[in-house]
């Protein structure tokens, strides 16, 4: 009877790891998705902010030539 606890024992800590893994992996995938939306979001600002500069560039230049 020792022999299949142990076989129960060694899979239990299996399983216990297995599911580790899987949620170290499953919030890393989060936190990258996390961090890859804040850059997208970072990179329309920057965009829509070169594009307003732009504008107001090109709106006074023709005051700055006179």
């Amino acid at each position: 009877m020792n022999r299949p606890l142990t076989v129960w024992v060694i899979f239990g800590l299996s399983f216990a790891v297995l599911l580790a893994a899987m949620g170290w992996v499953s919030l890393t995938t989060l936190r990258l998705d996390q961090a890859q939306t804040r850059a997208a979001q970072q990179a329309e600002l920057e965009e829509k902010v070169r594009l307003a500069l732009w504008r107001m560039d090109s709106s006074l230049a023709p005051m700055i030539v006179e």
